[in-house]
């Protein structure tokens, strides 16, 4: 076994042991310094949950990226069983896409994902994200298109993604701004699919349509997908190259347009979508160089740190928004308070993230290879690693880039 599988080993390992909760099959983001249970003990409460404590989208409490981490996480395990066949590999993901469904169902409005579900099974937050949706839409389509689903489960995901789409065509209208919404059915923040958004954002909407089409095969998702994709393509295509692009930018692109590659087997969608992923892995492996400059230079990273209790934890509100600080610190008539991270727990994790997600969109860009001082630097990175002491869900984006770094490898010999 070579390092990189031990290391992979040992990041599924802490997943499955320090950061998944059996009651909701969700992947909740850190651990925290809580003495009894450093998962759970520092969760948000029911009543906390419902009052929208510390803000609408559950930022900062440990519960805001289950989605995020679902998404990659079910895809990094299913190429995982199909490498090694464990059986415990594919019981894993099993329980992560009944996780996902229940963000889809708790709430009881149909195609609406919410970001997390406490552990009692029916708490959730009422903002969430593009983001949020992109990926669990991302993971859904490939268990379905797993051979490993059973038939009842491939039913469920056909629908899951049916009901998002839905939501997508009903609910993101120019009369709604192109947004969202929030549970409650007001504005939601960072949920924009339409009008003013970034060249990253582009191809979300799209990406949801092509996904219930490949579900169905009904050529309405196709047609409705195609409307979108068409045009917004060419905007991924003249992407700025000479701007610095975040790793959740470049990775949640990506992954989009693999999705309408896949599904849009030929043609000339099939071919710019390939170009431009191509671009896309080009700006990540600039990235990766400029973020891995930064161990030893701004700060040290082992991957140990904790975070604290958002409780106890300092509150700013989200300085980027428009009109928040000027006029108010309602936003759609709530506060949006973030919990300061410590500096410590902070750069780690999202170092850690930042690596796994930009080798990542690396990878997945079809008929490209990753440069050799590109996988070397990430060899280098991932066995340096300390999973068993970890502390972050950035251990999912790790662990989908180590797969895929694999899967390429074996590919190639």
């Amino acid at each position: 076994m070579t390092t990189l599988d031990q290391q992979l080993t040992c990041a599924f390992k802490f997943l499955r042991e320090k950061l998944f909760c059996e009651k909701s099959n969700l992947l909740y983001d850190f651990l925290t310094d809580h003495p009894e249970d450093p998962l759970l003990g520092n969760l948000p409460s029911a009543q906390e949950i419902a009052h929208l404590v510390p803000n609408p989208c559950g930022w900062g409490t440990g519960m805001e990226d289950s989605m995020l981490n679902a998404g990659f996480a079910v895809d990094a395990l299913l190429m995982e069983y199909e490498r090694t066949g464990a059986s415990e590999i594919l019981d894993f993901a099993g329980k992560l896409f009944r996780g996902m469904e229940l963000c889809a169902r708790v709430h009881g409005r149909r195609g609406f994902v919410v970001r997390s579900v406490a552990p009692d099974g029916k708490s959730c937050y009422s903002n969430s994200s593009r983001d949020q949706f992109t990926l669990f839409v991302y993971g859904v389509w490939r268990y379905f298109r797993s051979e490993y689903a059973t038939p009842a489960e491939k039913a469920t995901a056909r629908q899951l993604l049916t009901d998002t789409a839905e939501y997508c065509r009903v609910n993101v209208t120019d009369d709604a701004h192109g947004n969202l919404l929030r549970l409650d059915g007001r504005k939601a923040m960072v949920s924009n699919l339409l009008g003013a958004i970034s060249t990253h954002e582009i191809m979300r909407l799209p990406m949801f349509y092509m996904a219930a089409f490949d579900a169905t095969k009904d050529s309405f998702w196709r047609d409705l997908a195609l409307r979108y994709a068409v045009p917004g393509i060419e905007r991924n295509l003249a992407i700025d190259r000479n701007r610095d692009w975040w790793n959740i930018e470049l990775s949640q692109m990506q992954v989009s347009l693999r999705l309408l590659y896949e599904v849009e087997q030929e043609g000339e969608l099939h071919e710019k979508c390939k170009e431009a992923m191509s671009i896309a892995a080009e700006l990540a492996e600039k990235e990766l160089f400029k973020e891995l400059a930064k161990i030893g230079r701004e700060y040290h990273c082992t991957g140990r740190e904790r975070n604290r209790s958002w409780r106890r934890l300092p509150f700013k509100l989200r300085d980027e928004l428009p009109g928040l600080l000027d006029q108010s610190a309602l936003w759609e008539d709530t506060p949006y308070f973030l919990p300061v991270f410590p500096d410590g727990f902070r750069h780690a994790a999202e170092l850690l993230r930042a690596v796994g997600n930009l080798m990542a969109t690396v990878l997945l860009a079809p008929e490209r290879a990753a440069s050799p001082a590109c996988v070397e630097a990430f060899r280098n990175f991932f066995d340096g690693c300390d999973f068993d002491g970890c502390g972050t869900s950035a251990a999912v984006n790790l662990a989908e880039a180590a797969v895929l770094l694999l899967r390429a490898e074996t590919q190639e010999h």
